[in-house]
């Protein structure tokens, strides 16, 4: 079964975030990563791994680390990204009911 997440969404998510930067990032909420953003296996020093998204991911924030980056769970391994690139995920786009489900 394959679950399709509607883009729309996606993209009013990030429209009103770049209007409200109020909007916090929480530690344990899913934030949403756009296409062709850069995770690190260290912030600190220079990375020694690295992963591209080749498409929108979702990805569970761990821990704020800095003003500028962010430590999240995303496939199965923890990872740094800066806070710029990613954004918050409403409620609209974690309820699985409404996302369209097709084959």
């Amino acid at each position: 079964m394959l679950l399709v997440v509607r883009v729309p969404l996606l993209r009013q998510t990030t429209e009103l975030y770049k209007q409200d930067k109020k909007m916090k990032l929480l530690k344990g909420e899913l934030c949403y990563i756009p296409q062709d953003v850069t995770l690190q296996d260290r912030h600190t020093a220079a990375p020694s791994g690295y992963i591209r998204t080749i498409k929108p991911q979702a990805a569970v924030i761990i821990d704020e680390l800095s003003n500028a980056w962010l430590k999240v769970f995303f496939q199965g391994g923890e990872w740094y990204v800066q806070k710029n690139k990613v954004y918050p995920m409403n409620k609209e786009e974690m309820d699985v009911n409404q996302a369209y489900r097709g084959m």
